[in-house]
């Protein structure tokens, strides 16, 4: 996920792997804009991640199996595949596999963000949840603007920590 100006990435092929959310860093000098994006699409998408995450690395487990063979169960509470198994959650073999190839590569959501190291983290203070996240390694955020800053020092990359 990039989250900056659109500008950032104008003219790249993202080969439609990155969800993209505009953000002016200059405009949210208090960081409340960058806490919404924060607790809302920066969430989705980390749910939208897994999901795929864990239908494609544990697809037995995880995923819903083979739709042609789905039975809804309850209205809406889930399916079962064929007459008599567990309750599936995940995404059907269909959503995920195309016959011969995988159409996810299972990693996990990385978050670039033009903005400076200490809005980030303030926004990750008032978001507890996505912290945890990041805590727990479900997620990565990297700061484009310390990334700037370091480009040419020894560290290959500037990844962001949650003191925890």
């Amino acid at each position: 996920m990039r989250i900056g100006n659109r500008a950032l990435s104008r003219g790249c092929d993202l080969r439609g792997r990155v969800f993209i959310h505009d953000y002016d860093p200059e405009a949210d000098e208090d960081g409340n804009v960058l806490t919404i994006i924060f607790g809302g699409p920066v969430v989705v998408a980390s749910w939208i991640n897994l999901h795929y995450f864990a239908s494609v690395t544990a697809l037995d487990t995880y995923g819903a199996g083979n739709k042609l063979l789905h039975s809804v169960i309850g209205g809406n509470v889930g399916v079962i595949e064929g007459d008599g198994s567990d309750l599936r959650i995940g995404l059907p073999w269909q959503s995920v596999h195309e016959g011969t190839n995988w159409r996810h590569e299972p990693m996990s959501l990385t978050v670039l963000i033009d903005a400076p190291q200490e809005r980030i983290n303030l926004a990750l203070e008032r978001t507890p949840a996505l912290a945890t996240l990041v805590k727990n390694q479900w997620l990565s955020m990297t700061s484009l603007q310390l990334i700037k800053r370091t480009r040419g020092a020894s560290s290959a990359s500037a990844q962001l920590t949650v003191a925890g």
